[in-house]
């Protein structure tokens, strides 16, 4: 599998295409899923927590254009 990287996610965030949401899934979702398991009680407090995370991108970019995805 090749790995996406993070301009081009962010190209698909800018353009505002829903395929920015299910390759910044690809490529991050298993660390976020895992960093918030580490905190939340449970797995659904921990997917709904991923999903605000996503949604909190989705409404950052545009206006912003962040350098690398991680500085949402």
């Amino acid at each position: 599998m090749i790995s996406i990287n993070d301009e081009l996610i962010l190209n698909l965030f800018w353009d505002r295409s829903e395929t920015a949401l299910d390759k910044t899934m690809e490529k991050y979702g298993r660390n976020l899923y895992r960093v918030a398991r580490n905190i939340l009680p449970s797995g659904q407090d921990a997917e709904e927590c991923v999903n605000d995370t996503l949604l909190s991108a989705w409404e950052a970019i545009p206006p912003k254009r962040p350098e690398f995805l991680a500085r949402i």
